[in-house]
């Protein structure tokens, strides 16, 4: 039994996490409902229906502010950098690899928000400073 991570190959990106025995069937059976074209990210070897249960849920749970609907997330930098950590990491941590990367990323991407945010002011003051100069020449 294996837990599974695919994703669309659309805009916007969308993560699906699952169980399967036969996770390329699995796929094709997807993808005959799915308009989009799905690609494989990656897989968790588990040792029975019940653990990947668990782990199924607990990925679930780690990523629940980014579900769509059911088993689908959207596929963000942030959930990409944590399903690479869960899938890179051993399996008794992933709870807390996926977190620490999810909360990582996430984290990063606040530190940069007060630059954005500078630069975006700049332009306005940029755009304002045109208009009177305008209004002026006029």
């Amino acid at each position: 039994m294996f837990v599974y991570f695919v994703k669309t190959k659309a805009h916007p990106q969308m993560l699906k996490i699952g169980k399967a025995n036969d996770v390329v069937m699995r796929i094709a059976q997807l993808q005959t409902g799915c308009p989009y074209q799905l690609q494989l990210i990656g897989m968790l070897k588990c040792k029975s229906e019940m653990h990947a249960r668990t782990i199924e849920q607990t990925a679930h749970r780690v990523f629940q502010r980014a579900r769509k609907r059911g088993e689908w997330f959207e596929y963000s930098r942030h959930v990409h950098l944590a399903v690479m950590a869960v899938l890179e990491s051993p399996i008794e941590n992933l709870r807390e690899a996926a977190r620490n990367a999810f909360n990582k990323s996430r984290d990063e991407s606040r530190a940069k928000r007060p630059a954005r945010y500078a630069e975006s002011l700049a332009i306005e003051g940029l755009v304002s400073m045109d208009r009177e100069f305008r209004g002026i020449v006029q």
